[in-house]
């Protein structure tokens, strides 16, 4: 009896064992660290803005290197505009950045 039920536990395991992993696929996902999914977010809009990421880099370090406020959103344009507004919009630390930023640049 005990040797059934072995038998029963090991071949269930890997079953349950996928099913687990499945299940914490969509957890682990949303887990990612803040960096990443600003990367993830920034290259995508230099997609959807048709700006290759090394034209995105050496115009801002050229910006900086004059002393000019510029941001990712400059670069971008149109599309960069539409990000900046959604995180603007959006509580938390990115809202009180964007904030702070812009405000900056007014003055």
């Amino acid at each position: 009896m005990g040797a059934l039920f072995g038998a029963g536990v090991g071949a269930a395991a890997p079953l349950v064992i996928g099913g687990a992993r499945a299940l914490a696929r969509p957890l682990t996902g949303r887990l990612r660290s803040a960096e990443a999914v600003a990367t993830e977010h920034i290259a995508k809009a230099a997609r959807d803005a048709g700006v290759a990421p090394e034209v995105l880099a050496r115009e801002i370090a050229d910006a900086v290197g004059a002393g000019q406020p510029y941001v990712v959103a400059d670069v971008l344009g149109k599309e960069g505009q539409r990000k900046l507004a959604a995180m603007a919009k959006t509580p938390g630390a990115q809202r009180e950045l964007a904030t702070e930023t812009l405000s900056a640049r007014a003055t």
